[in-house]
């Protein structure tokens, strides 16, 4: 019975955060990477915060061994010098064998994302500037070591015989800062998981054969997001275009005014002393303004 609500309750949080998990697994709301899938054999919702090894304690935000270390006003203290020492518990056991990664590929990654074959959480996109798939099997912060299935600061820690222990000269490290805010940034409500760091803004790409594919992060203070009159189906129909150049036509990015076709989606540049016309009718061309004007969307000499 504890299991089968443990098992609903599960259900529900990955429910209300949009998570999908695989069969067997739950899911933990980690308050530095968000919600996460998890084996409850090998893993456990430390506090209800963050996603640990199945026997580890939590201090801030770090999982640690209780063999090695307790926690003390939210730091790491080595078992030593732990207040009031209690019995050591057991020997931990041998962690389990890693799994084979996944073999089923990502869908639905941005354009500049990487897939990533985790062994916890299964195949996962993610932006290379911010993530590394440590040996091709578990996605971590970029600049982070893995051991075993946990991820690790090289700075503060180090893998000994497949357990992440404090390096000697600095045992209690201070709790790592906080990720740096992000916001979504795709049409499936980030189940594509692009995300945007703050300071930036998104560009969603227009629907193109009735489905959304995606969006693009870009900075607002040197680009924008331009709609691209371009009838392709392998082509996104919006594009992050220089402020300098921020038109976007056939030809690319331009500072001068394009000229398309509804129907059609054909387009060209017409230079900023001309004006586009026949956009309707597909004889759309570029007139003169000083000495033709639009008529009947063809070009006529003024009156």
């Amino acid at each position: 019975m504890k299991l089968l609500l443990a098992t609903l309750a599960s259900l529900l949080v990955a429910f209300v955060l949009g998570q999908t998990c695989p069969p067997g697994n739950q899911v933990c709301n980690d308050r530095t990477t968000g919600p996460r899938c998890y084996s409850p054999t090998t893993h456990q919702c430390c506090e209800n915060r963050l996603l640990c090894g199945k026997n580890d304690g939590c201090c801030g935000n770090i999982c640690y061994n209780p063999v090695n270390y307790c926690c003390v006003n939210s730091a790491l203290v080595a078992k030593a010098n732990c207040p009031n020492p209690t019995p050591s518990p057991p020997p931990a056991p041998s962690p389990p064998p890693v799994p084979s990664p996944p073999s089923t590929p990502c869908t639905r990654c941005g354009p500049n994302d990487r897939c990533c074959p985790d062994a916890r959480l299964g195949p996962t996109c993610y932006n290379p500037s911010t993530h590394d798939c440590c040996e091709n099997r578990l996605l971590c912060a970029a600049g982070s070591r893995c051991c075993g299935n946990a991820c690790y600061d090289p700075s503060r820690y180090t893998c000994t015989n497949g357990a992440v222990t404090a390096l000697p000269s600095n045992p209690a490290p201070p709790p790592p800062p906080p990720q740096q805010p992000q916001f979504c940034c795709d049409s499936y409500a980030c189940g594509e998981k692009i995300y945007c760091p703050t300071g930036m803004s998104c560009c969603l790409t227009r629907p193109v054969w009735g489905e959304y594919i995606g969006g693009y992060c870009y900075n607002p203070s040197n680009s924008t997001c331009s709609y691209c009159p371009v009838y392709n189906p392998n082509h996104p129909q919006t594009t992050i275009c220089p402020l300098s150049t921020p038109t976007c036509c056939a030809e690319g990015c331009t500072n001068i005014q394009c000229c398309h076709h509804y129907g059609t989606y054909d387009s060209f540049s017409c230079a900023n002393s001309t004006i586009c016309c026949g956009f309707d009718n597909g004889n759309h061309q570029c007139c003169d303004s000083a000495t033709q004007m639009c008529q009947n969307d063809i070009c006529v000499p003024k009156a």
